[in-house]
């Protein structure tokens, strides 16, 4: 299995050499090449890089292949290539929008955005978030709802220095649902933007590019938008490979997606009802007539009622948000549980493959997670965690056939 990984490795080395031999031939990308590099190195050190190393061939490719021409080329002409009129030029395309910031001069919209962020300990960057967002453009007035579910460090305090609407609630109270419901209902701008404490916008003209899309899609129905994520250079490998596989499932990867209904199997529902609370932008009174629900995957349960209704919603390539994690192993081991315990009771058709073994799998998923610790090398009491999570995963399963809807799961480990 090893030799089969690094002959492909090789031969990705390979084909990345090739592709920046002919990059090469312009002069500014070795020395970015090398500042990048040694910026990176100094970052994350030696052995993080190492780690991430095919991830960054993954990456290189991206960067490197020539973009597609949009003005084919003639010889004889004294640049290599000629403008063509606008009838020549190839279709784009669908939905293939550029970010806002690229505008010389983006269309300013008068309409009033609240933006809602429950939060808990949002740790020292919180501020950046904040001040990224009290300096948004092209937009009429802004207000920031914090719901703080009993913050001990400094969130409070950034929250009511940035003159946000400071919203109070026990940790017991906190739930996903009830905590953006509540923001919510202390806002009174004209659309509800939902964002997490840890993400971050894209440019100054981020609320005003998500604005323009909802408000340009509008004669579709569309009355909901969340963006797609680009992800940190500090989150982990795993995150960025669900990231990539979440927003090719939903087909907007590349370009705006819009949803709407087209089945009722859980696959249909999911790829075209899906919306995110990393960012989510809704009409004040259209969220006021539905509400979030539950307290797991509640921005997609809403985006589902919203098609069933006869509304679409889309997915945003055009306007991204910067959002990632970096989370040991172990935790995607318990959100793959939880997932499937939610999908089961969600969607009827929607069902555990077949089993043949329960212990048989039960040791695969140890196995699995005792190699993904030793790669990762998460160390400290893990694989203890490991089988504490086992045992009581299989209590449940001799006492019932399925755990109750509303078992809850700790994901925060």
């Amino acid at each position: 299995m090893r030799v089969k990984t690094l002959r492909r490795t090789v031969r990705q080395i390979k084909r990345m050499g090739l592709i920046a031999l002919r990059a090469a031939r312009s002069p500014r990308i070795v020395p970015r090449a090398a500042r990048w590099g040694w910026a990176t190195i100094r970052r994350h050190g030696p052995r993080s890089v190492i780690r991430r190393f095919p991830l960054y061939l993954k990456m290189l490719e991206g960067y490197l292949q020539p973009a597609p021409r949009l003005y084919p080329r003639e010889s004889g002409d004294s640049f290599g290539h000629r403008m063509v009129e606008p009838a020549e030029v190839p279709r784009l395309p669908n939905r293939l929008v550029a970010h806002p910031e690229l505008k010389t001069d983006p269309e300013t919209h008068k309409l009033s955005v609240s933006v809602v962020i429950p939060t808990y300990n949002a740790g020292p960057e919180f501020r950046f978030l904040l001040r990224k967002l009290t300096k948004q453009k092209g937009l009429g007035r802004l207000q920031i709802v914090i719901v703080d579910s009993g913050s001990s460090d400094r969130t409070v305090e950034l929250a009511q220095h940035y003159d946000c609407k400071l919203v109070e609630i026990s940790q017991t109270d906190f739930s996903h649902s009830f905590a953006r419901n509540l923001g919510a209902s202390k806002a009174n701008g004209d659309y509800l933007l939902f964002m997490v404490q840890d993400a971050y916008p894209v440019g100054d003209y981020w609320i005003n590019g998500i604005i323009g899309r909802i408000l340009a899609l509008a004669h579709e129905n569309v009355i909901a938008v969340s963006c797609g994520e680009y992800c940190r250079t500090d989150s982990d490998l795993m995150y960025d490979c669900n990231v990539d596989t979440h927003y090719r499932f939903l087909r907007c990867r590349e370009w705006d997606r819009v949803g709407e209904l087209r089945g009722e199997d859980h696959l249909t529902l999911r790829a075209f009802g899906q919306l995110s609370n990393v960012t989510c932008l809704i009409s004040r009174a259209v969220f006021h007539r539905y509400t979030y629900r539950g307290d797991y995957a509640e921005d997609l349960d809403l985006g589902i009622r919203l098609i069933r209704d006869g509304y679409k919603v889309a997915m945003l390539a055009s306007v991204k948000t910067i959002h990632s994690h970096n989370r040991p192993a172990f935790y995607y081991l318990k959100r793959s549980f939880t997932d499937v315990v939610f999908l089961v009771h969600q969607f009827d058709d929607f069902e555990y493959p077949e089993l043949d073994s329960l212990s048989g799998l039960l040791q695969g998923v140890y196995q699995s997670a005792a190699e993904l610790t030793r790669i990762f090398e998460i160390g400290g009491g893990e694989l203890d965690q490991v089988s504490e999570f086992l045992a009581s995963a299989i209590r449940v399963l001799q006492d019932s056939e399925l755990p109750e809807p509303n078992t809850q799961f700790d994901l925060s480990e």
